[in-house]
């Protein structure tokens, strides 16, 4: 395939992605503000004034990810375009560093270069969007420590994952694809064994829960769910946010359950452990097994693909580069990523559907009535989108809307 059939099909999939990525979001905001009523099942928690800030947060955040979205889209396309990426190989080149460190200086100057951006845009959004909206709760000391924590995790784990396939493509040149999905595998299964013992605990503080009747409570849900518990926490996510959430963690012994402590001060027990047990619902039906099984399939497919375009020298010739391993990997990345936006429905299906399975869990172990209250509680603290766009349901959203969550809970999700 010729270098021009590679420009083509690289630019055309880049922008129509780009185009439907922000045509979905512009989407989204006009169908909201056209059904722009409170849904009947929520009136009781979110008023009318409630839903005007609901409108008001998600019109800041939509807007923020538009300009995002298009000067993080714009910025690669001119680093691909305008030569840069030539001048990065050429200056590498001339540096005369083997393929898997040239591979890896390739990777991490891009890296900082869609990174500087990113980082604004972050601060926008703490500091103005979040604080607009009353969520907030960072300092600027806290902000730049996050990021500079972030920053090493990043480039520890972007180095690991970039030698293990950088340097299996030097050794075995032909089935690299296969080698990389093995060792990438097992970092993945690393990687969720440490998160939550040594990743998460670096960034918050993870502390024994202050009300122990709580505690027992849980303690008793876990054991009727037939879960050995082997962690039970409080985290400190109000020290950066007022939103609230939890959340089940880890595999084996490195299994925990983790609770916002925001989520502790705004909802009753009862609630508490409607959304723990929809979390349980989660483990029970082996969601996170099935998922890591559906990402390991998609992950051994991208690497197939991208095997098959790195090995065309139609496609680094497209945009002026020589030949190398390093640079059809980064085109093949850019356009494989940007291919997978629309594959993006099947994913997001399977998550909608696990979130409803653990929902009925919940339902039948606590009763739906808890649930559905936790859920709407949710819905008002978090000033969450009650009118979403079906198209962006379907392009977005890992769980079912709230009003669909609720209507089948009260509607009789407690059933098998």
């Amino acid at each position: 395939m010729t270098p021009h059939f590679f420009f083509v099909l690289f630019l055309g999939v880049y922008l129509l992605q780009t185009a439907a990525s922000l045509g979905t979001e512009f989407l989204q905001g006009r169908h909201w503000e056209r059904n722009a009523q409170v849904p009947p099942e929520f009136r009781e928690q979110v008023g009318p004034g409630d839903y005007r800030r609901a409108m008001a947060y998600a019109r800041d955040r939509r807007h923020l990810t538009l300009i995002e979205t298009a000067v993080s889209d714009g910025v690669l396309l001119i680093v691909i375009l305008c030569g840069v990426l030539p001048w990065l190989q050429g200056t590498l080149d001339a540096g005369g560093p083997g393929p898997v460190v040239a591979g890896w200086l390739f990777f991490m100057f891009l890296a900082l270069l869609e990174g500087v951006p990113g980082l604004a845009f972050d601060y926008y959004s703490t500091f103005v969007v979040e604080e607009r909206h009353g969520f907030n709760r960072s300092t600027r000391k806290l902000w730049v420590t996050d990021q500079l924590k972030g920053a090493f995790l990043s480039v520890v784990l972007l180095s690991l994952l970039l030698i293990s396939v950088l340097g299996t493509m030097e050794i075995f040149p032909s089935t690299w694809w296969l080698w990389s999905f093995v060792v990438v595998s097992v970092l993945q299964v690393v990687l969720v064994l440490l998160y939550p013992v040594l990743i998460a605990p670096w960034f918050n503080t993870f502390s024994p829960l202050e009300d122990s009747g709580l505690e027992e409570e849980i303690r008793r849900l876990m054991e009727t769910g037939g879960v050995q518990l082997e962690g039970l926490y409080q985290m400190d996510a109000g020290r950066r946010s007022g939103h609230t959430n939890a959340y089940f963690t880890g595999l084996g012994r490195a299994k925990r359950v983790v609770l916002f402590d925001t989520l502790l001060q705004s909802h009753p027990r009862e609630e508490v452990l409607a959304v723990l047990a929809h979390e349980l619902g989660h483990f029970k039906k082996k969601h996170v097994m099935k998922h890591l099984v559906a990402v390991e399939l998609l992950l051994l497919g991208g690497l197939y693909a991208a095997a098959l375009l790195v090995d065309q020298p139609g496609l680094a010739a497209a945009f002026g580069l020589r030949p190398a391993p390093y640079a059809g990997l980064f085109l093949a990345g850019v356009l494989l990523q940007k291919s997978a936006f629309f594959l993006q429905p099947l994913p997001m299906a399977l998550s909608r559907r696990f979130e409803g399975e653990a929902d009925r869990f919940a339902a039948r172990l606590r009763g739906p009535k808890a649930m559905a209250g936790a859920l709407k509680r949710m819905a008002a603290d978090n000033l969450s989108n009650l009118s979403p766009h079906p198209l962006y349901v379907w392009l977005h959203y890992s769980h079912p809307p709230l009003v669909e969550r609720v209507r089948a809970l009260e509607g009789g999700g407690g059933s098998p």
